[in-house]
């Protein structure tokens, strides 16, 4: 992976632009660069001074920050608010192709049995969220119904629940109260499985050890056995002592 030397970020590609922006804006206003990104540049001579050298360590930063394949868009800039507008071109087009893809891309979204909550709400607000960056802002209520309607069938009772209160829950409590249905479903798969281990656990007693006869354990875990073994191996060693003594009296 490729990172930024100085904070360790991605380099701009073809697939993170989004992801990027946001670092590489928190990096400039870090350094105390970002205003020479965003404002108007002064026409003060003092001021201007110290602005452009502000202004080409911005863009250093920016060019430092792009993969190698990806400067051709911006080698020729002269500044860094020609050059992040250059990009923000490139990777973010506003056009009607973009905002009918992610449209489609949130009505078709759809959660899976075994999928998490938490995760589908991630990536389900990162597309409602692109799409407003475009333009187009889809209203709260709508927000949730479409939210309700990826949900699987195992979520009926839930979306049931939502569907019949006085009033549909705006989109950020919908999040909120399916991460916490989540949660409860996750929990309440724990005691089974706890009584899947405990079932395990009695099914053991069944066994018969064949070393002592109790049941509850296996030859290779008896205790007795290893008692036994123990008192055998004392046995055998007094008795070598005594054989060897008795050699050594006659020789």
């Amino acid at each position: 992976m490729a990172t930024s030397s100085l904070y360790a970020i991605e380099k701009l590609d073809v697939s993170n632009y989004e992801t990027w922006t946001v670092q590489m804006r928190s990096v400039l206003i870090h350094g105390g660069l970002w205003k020479v990104v965003t404002e108007v540049k002064p026409t003060n001579a003092d001021e201007l001074a110290l602005w452009t050298v502000s202004d080409e360590k911005a863009l250093a930063t920016i060019i430092l920050s792009v993969k190698s394949n990806q400067l051709s868009y911006i080698k020729n800039c002269k500044s860094s608010a020609e050059a992040w507008l250059k990009l923000k071109e490139v990777y973010k087009p506003q056009g009607p192709i973009q905002k009918v893809s992610l449209y489609k891309q949130l009505l078709s979204k759809r959660m899976q049995d075994e999928e998490n909550p938490q995760e589908f709400i991630n990536a389900f607000t990162e597309i409602a969220d692109k799409l407003s960056e475009t333009g187009i802002n889809i209203q709260d209520d709508l927000l949730s119904i479409i939210l309700l309607s990826s949900l699987p069938k195992s979520f009926d009772n839930f979306v049931i629940a939502m569907e019949t209160r006085d009033s549909l829950p705006c989109f950020s409590a919908l999040k909120i109260k399916l991460i916490e249905e989540g949660e409860r479903r996750k929990r309440q798969n724990e005691p089974a499985e706890f009584e899947q281990h405990d079932k395990k656990t009695q099914n053991k007693s069944k066994f018969k050890c064949f070393a002592c006869g109790k049941r509850g354990h296996f030859a290779n875990k008896c205790k007795e056995k290893e008692k036994r073994n123990s008192r055998e191996t004392a046995m055998n060693v007094i008795a070598m002592t005594n054989m060897q003594s008795k050699f050594d009296d006659t020789c």
